[in-house]
């Protein structure tokens, strides 16, 4: 019983890790460590050292208790070799799906998972923020700030995005619409991300990262009528950025 409860307070750090970064990643990553040890399974674990002479290192663990197989996700970062491990993000599913990117851009580190919600960015000024890219949708106009305050875009910018969730057809989830797939380019600095109203509508929207790291700029949005779903890995992956296999596929 007790393991269930931790278990769901960190679900709900994970809904509200955007929201206060700072403050919402280290009580997540307090809670997950709460879980008893015969309950919480480490998988996999990979490290790899970054461009910038950082290393990234990921587990990814499993719940094992009665309620559902949930994977929990977490990314630590050393600057130096010397340096203790940042907390740099944690991020929630249903399936073992963890690949990602990590981009050393200047003074920034960006970490994109590509099947989560979220990505993490370190800041010119040494601090992790967490992006939640779930889009409102047609969300009541109260509830925008909080979708604002998640992706660190403007309510205006959120209203250029209303043409998208109009027209025929069925949806998904009209109010909150949670990313497909996430990739990163970082000479750009540009985030792209695929979304879906259903399994014949999707678009693209895409974003620009500050040079600080502190916020994003929605850049353009278009439907993609003819784009497969799910969608692929289909923007070049620049040379300073590291991919990350958390279960590496055997070559053909």
């Amino acid at each position: 019983m007790r393991a269930l409860k931790t278990l769901m307070l960190v679900v709900a750090g994970l809904i509200f890790v955007a929201l206060i970064p700072g403050i919402a990643s280290r009580l997540v990553f307090a809670l997950l460590g709460a879980l008893p040890v015969e309950s919480l399974k480490e998988t996999v674990r990979r490290q790899a050292v970054l461009s910038n002479g950082g290393a990234l290192e990921v587990r990814g663990r499993e719940y094992n208790g009665p309620h559902g197989v949930p994977f929990f996700w977490d990314a630590g970062y050393r600057p130096t070799p010397d340096a203790q491990i940042e907390p740099a993000g944690l991020w929630g599913g249903g399936s073992p799906t963890g690949d990602l990117v990590a981009c050393p851009v200047g003074p920034v580190v960006v970490v994109v998972p590509f099947q989560g919600h979220v990505l993490f960015a370190r800041s010119a000024a040494g601090r992790w923020k967490t992006f939640d890219m779930t889009l409102p949708g047609k969300a009541p106009a109260a509830e925008l700030p909080r979708y604002a305050g998640a992706t660190s875009l403007t309510i205006d910018e959120l209203h250029r995005l209303d043409s998208l969730y109009e027209g025929p057809g069925p949806r998904l989830e009209p109010r909150h619409i949670p990313p497909v797939l996430m990739q990163f380019g970082a000479i750009r600095r540009e985030l792209t991300v695929d979304y879906a109203l259903s399994f014949v509508r999707t678009f693209r929207v895409r974003f620009e990262l500050a040079a600080d790291g502190e916020r994003l700029r929605l850049l353009s949005a278009q439907e993609e009528p003819d784009k497969r779903y799910p969608p692929v890995l289909d923007v070049p992956r620049d040379a300073g950025c590291t991919m990350i296999e958390m279960f590496p596929r055997s070559p053909a």
